[in-house]
């Protein structure tokens, strides 16, 4: 055989056919049985490779022409192309080969190629439904379930199977907070989602992550997360009693707890703080809403206490740098923090809030260390902030921060220095520091139909996407929480968020599941109480499935990924005790 580039026009390849020939007469032994042409498919069509076959069969009589070498796309950055027209380009192609006189064919170049535009195998090494044309046009037929995108219809991603290097953290001691935060769990558990130990076997959650090194447990608190009609907001539907069974749980692997107080009915965070339902009436009594604040956890403490739970930490307010209970800047309409802690008044009421709940914790398990927990390190933010919490003296223990390396990139907020920064900060105030959430990708796809948080339009250039890129974040932060003696650890937040159903394909599925166990970041429940700027997405309800199935450290069907090891693996001493300064 002999192969070239295809000729700019089809008729072109009888001068090829002519060399050829001369070449035969004048070279003994050249003769040849193949003409192979190099076919391109954003030039070269179906009709073109057809019109090159019947010019060989008419200019070189007993010989046959192939495709030699072609690669046909099944993704583009235009989406254009599809796993669909890749599969009908190359049956257009051995169409175009084939008659009575031609055999024709093919040779693919660069099909195991995993991940590229155009492969027969994903960015996971799972073989897409395009390969089985070849069967196909030989009259085949062929089971191709097994080729459909996992990410679609939830078969294996073989993200679990991916391999990581771990390496021991300098600082990581046996009584470093190794924690996670798992607070849509018992949701899950309701609706029948399964985890499974690394040998595959069907494992209870908690026991996982006791096998694997977590030795702290966080679960956010609501008040009162249902509507009128008694149907769950959604997000794991965690009022007091649903915290309580999963401290229970954690209680039987001894994992403390960080209760996480949102105050608030639903989703507490920089963009919105909405007061309880039970307390509006008492918005304009400060006194009252004191009242109602060290009640709530006072009472709800104590039914964790009663439930047996471990409390190592109490957490007063959740990512409280705009505000708390309804007193907080509007940063979607571009208000600073400074509206709250810049002013006096709004401030102090602030901190009379904070008083009230720490002076429950204190009260109710003095030996739980006492939190408040911004975002975003920023160094002059905090000191702002922590200038307030002084001259009103609130009375905590422990800093905590957020720390996601995707966002606010163009500020460089969240990153190894600016972290090690708002630590020191902590310290020189005489307090102890601890990240409460942190997370990284393991993929950029979504497994449940809801999209993610993250996703191709996010900043991800801090670490590699995959489970080695989260052992390479975990890695760069505890190194950096730990090389200080007022660090205590983070939590991971949600790593083992997953689909009810895996696969996207089964979103509407995922979405009435939602409804019903809140398993979902939101249900429709949720309509009336949370903004509808966060409930809907151009006009489209965007509630139903989880939007951090890519961030878990289990894959969308409840398998262990390797990155989860990180937290046994990782220790290099033993047990210290860890004080303030």
């Amino acid at each position: 055989a002999f192969s070239f580039a295809a000729p700019e026009k089809a008729s072109d390849i009888q001068y090829i056919i002519e060399q050829l020939g001369y070449a035969c007469e004048k070279y003994e032994g050249a003769g040849y049985d193949h003409i192979g042409v190099n076919i391109y498919p954003n030039t070269q069509s179906g009709s073109y490779v057809k019109e090159l076959k019947n010019t060989v069969e008419e200019k070189a009589a007993g010989k046959q022409m192939i495709i030699s070498n072609v690669k046909c796309p099944w993704k583009d950055s235009e989406g254009k192309a599809s796993i669909t027209t890749q599969t009908k380009s190359i049956y257009d192609y051995l169409q175009a080969t084939i008659d009575e006189k031609n055999a024709g064919g093919l040779i693919y170049d660069d099909a195991d190629f995993v991940g590229a535009w155009d492969s027969f195998f994903d960015e996971n090494g799972q073989a897409m439904s395009s390969l089985a044309i070849f069967a196909y046009a030989q009259g085949n037929q062929v089971d191709v379930s097994s080729y459909k995108d996992p990410w679609e219809y939830g078969g294996d991603t073989g993200l679990k199977d991916q391999k990581v290097t771990i390496k021991k953290v300098k600082g990581m001691s046996e009584s470093s907070i190794r924690g996670m935060d798992i607070s849509s769990y018992l949701a899950l558990k309701k609706a029948g989602v399964k985890y499974h130990d690394y040998e595959g076997n069907e494992t209870p959650l908690l026991k996982v992550l006791h096998d694997n090194g977590i030795n702290y447990i966080r679960i956010r608190i609501w008040n009162d997360p249902f509507n009128a009609d008694g149907e769950t907001y959604g997000g794991g539907g965690n009022d007091v009693s649903t915290g309580v069974e999963i401290a229970k749980e954690a209680a039987q692997y001894d994992m403390k707890v960080l209760l996480d107080f949102h105050y608030s009915d639903f989703w507490a965070e920089p963009a919105v703080q909405l007061i309880p339902k039970a307390w509006k009436k008492d918005v304009n009594n400060t006194e009252k809403m004191c009242s109602d604040v060290y009640d709530f956890t006072k009472e709800s403490i104590q039914k964790f206490k009663d439930g047996g739970a471990n409390i190592g930490m109490v957490q007063v307010g959740n990512e409280i740098t705009n505000g708390l209970l309804g007193i907080y800047s509007n940063r979607d309409k571009g208000e600073s923090f400074n509206v709250i802690w810049g002013d006096k008044k709004k401030s102090t009421e602030v901190n009379k809030y904070l008083k009230a709940g720490i002076k429950a914790v204190r009260e109710c398990t003095p030996q739980a260390l006492v939190a408040l927990h911004l975002e975003t390190p920023n160094v002059w933010k905090y000191k702002t902030i922590m200038n307030t919490w002084k001259r009103d003296n609130v009375d905590y223990d422990v800093l905590g921060s957020s720390y996601y390396p995707f966002w606010s990139i163009a500020a460089k907020a969240n990153t190894p220095k600016t972290l090690k920064d708002v630590q020191t900060l902590a310290a020189s105030y005489g307090k102890m520091f601890a990240v409460f959430e942190t997370s990284w990708v393991n993929s950029l796809n979504d497994g449940d139909g809801t999209p993610n948080s993250i996703g191709d339009s996010t900043s991800t250039g801090a670490y590699e996407v995959g489970p080695q890129g989260q052992v390479n974040e975990l890695t760069d932060l505890y190194d950096t929480v730990l090389s200080q003696d007022n660090g205590l650890g983070t939590f991971y937040w949600e790593g083992a968020w997953i689909p009810v159903k895996a696969g996207w394909t089964n979103w509407e599925y995922n979405k009435q599941i939602a409804d019903q166990y809140g398993t979902g970041w939101a249900s429709k429940g949720a309509l009336g109480y949370f903004p509808d700027s966060k409930m809907y997405y151009k006009g489209k309800a965007a509630w139903g499935g989880t939007s951090w199935d890519n961030q878990a450290l289990f894959d969308i069907n409840g398998y262990p990924l390797q990155s989860l090891k990180f937290y046994k693996d990782s220790v290099s001493k033993g047990k210290e005790q860890i004080i303030a300064l």
